[in-house]
């Protein structure tokens, strides 16, 4: 599992019936927007099971507006090809077409800017975490982008890896 963000993150994965516990330190928007600092790698093996392949970050353009719906808004179903931006709350679960390694991410808690997921696949079992603040999340085949709205709703933008 690769995790990009600017602020704190926790990462638990089940693996079979041992727990391995991995802390990841994150920065607090140490670097300016841009300056393409690599990912931070969490643990010695990805969700997945196979090896992680981080792509270079990005940044969107200065033009880009403010993000203020969900493509998708909550059309759970948008996201069976792993292709959806949609709107979630706590308890909500997205689901992914069977062929794909990653198979279900729930939405355990939301609150402040932070967000506690689960995360099953059918390589590694359960894999659980969070993500303060806006930033973004590798596991088993996907990428995930959380953004937080102004008026404290949270969207998720899922994306095949």
């Amino acid at each position: 599992m690769v995790v990009t963000r600017s602020g704190a993150c926790f990462l638990l994965g089940l693996l079979g019936l041992g727990f391995a516990a991995v802390l990841a330190g994150c920065g607090a928007d140490a670097e300016p927007a841009g300056t393409g600092a690599a990912p931070a790698s969490v643990g010695d093996r990805p969700a997945s099971g196979s090896p992680s392949t981080a792509g270079s970050p990005t940044s969107a353009p200065a033009t880009t507006p403010a993000l203020r719906e969900a493509r998708d808004g909550r059309d759970f179903a948008a996201c069976l090809d792993r292709d959806c931006q949609v709107e979630v709350t706590a308890g909500d679960v997205i689901q992914f077409a069977p062929e794909f390694v990653t198979n279900t991410f729930l939405v355990d808690q939301t609150a402040g800017e932070r967000v506690d997921f689960r995360v099953r696949d059918d390589r590694s079992g359960a894999l659980k975490g969070y993500v303060a603040g806006d930033g973004s999340v590798d596991t088993g085949d996907i990428h995930v982008d959380v953004t937080w709205l102004a008026d404290g709703r949270l969207v998720l933008t899922f994306r095949p890896r």
